[in-house]
């Protein structure tokens, strides 16, 4: 089987293998629909590697791919031949892909317009791991699709070490959450629940984050210790009522974004999801994208305020948390 190379006028697409829908949402685990994940391509090593990395730990046989390439009006367009790359890539792979080049200066805003024209679920793009001013001054396309992209986006590192084996399976994963009662964080875990987690292969850790423990006694202190208990006890049951029973917690303090961090780095994390909330902080970066930043792992950035096709949950407990004056559940 072989694909036609992308047609060269603006914006194109071509597709490979075609699946019957019917036999897609019938072979997903549990019943579970296939999902459309884009793949945002170039001929940079990151994106081979992030490739790697998700064909071998992602994907699921029925899943049909976007290949998305944006080529640049000023630079030599060599998007036909990064299309066929990847194409045979899935072909070998024997994945239901579909593959779209479009002509434009603004790559970020590119990508994202495409993922919005297309029922896409996730967005998988390679990571160069710039630091700060790096960022600052040579702009870091994945960080800027993250945080306008109306479904979520998987940012993938590309090993340090260059090993063979540094793209291995790592199944059965370790997901890390984070388990914190704001709006943007139990919409990524909404999000996990019905597009990303697998019951019989993930094992769940939810980290909440305290702050750092003193010697005296406080009021606020020991309200948001509990106030962690209730949100974990409720992501925990909104997991298990959908199947999910290798559930853990794991608690730190300190700075949020780099306790989050800290704790996923020093216990083993495969994959961290973590929700993007809406505008920008004062000072500093988001909780997720400092994460995603950061992070050697993969990391999953799932924006507050896009596209939210995942319907909340506990719907029952918001009341009754609200008349007790509690926190709501998960939703």
């Amino acid at each position: 089987m072989a694909m036609n190379p992308p047609s060269p006028p603006q914006s194109g697409s071509s597709s490979g293998k075609q699946s019957d829908p019917a036999r897609t949402a019938a072979a997903q685990p549990g019943g579970k629909e296939s999902r459309t994940i884009a793949f945002a391509v170039n001929n940079s090593r990151e994106t081979v590697a992030a490739f790697t990395w998700a064909t071998a730990n992602l994907i699921r046989p029925d899943d049909k791919i976007l290949l998305v390439h944006i080529s640049d009006r000023v630079s030599k367009d060599s998007g036909p031949k990064v299309l066929q790359t990847f194409a045979d890539k899935c072909i070998r792979r024997n994945l239901n892909f579909k593959a779209v080049r479009v002509h434009n200066t603004m790559t970020a805003h590119a990508i994202a317009d495409v993922c919005r024209s297309n029922p896409v679920d996730i967005c998988v793009m390679g990571s160069r791991g710039f630091g700060p001013i790096r960022r600052a001054l040579l702009g870091s396309v994945s960080s800027a699709t993250a945080q306008i992209s109306d479904c979520p986006v998987m940012m993938i590192k590309r090993p340090k070490d260059n090993s063979a084996g540094a793209f291995l399976k790592v199944l059965p994963r370790r997901v890390f959450l984070h388990a914190d009662p704001a709006e943007h964080s139990k919409a990524a875990l909404r999000w996990a629940e019905q597009y990303l987690l697998e019951p019989e292969i993930d094992e769940i850790v939810l980290v909440t984050v305290g702050r750092a423990p003193t010697a005296r006694f406080s009021q606020d202190a020991e309200w948001e210790r509990v106030q962690s208990e209730l949100v974990f006890g409720d992501y925990k049951e909104s997991l298990n009522r959908n199947g999910f029973e290798k559930v853990t917690r794991l608690t730190t303090c300190g700075p949020p974004a780099e306790s989050l961090l800290r704790a996923a780095l020093h216990n083993s994390c495969d994959l961290l999801v973590a929700g993007l909330a809406p505008g920008r902080p004062v000072f500093g970066e988001p909780l997720a994208m400092h994460v995603a930043h950061n992070a050697p792992f993969p990391v999953v950035v799932v924006r507050n305020g896009g596209r939210r096709r995942w319907e909340p949950l506990l719907p029952d407990k918001q009341g009754a948390a609200a008349a007790h004056g509690s926190p709501a559940g998960v939703g």
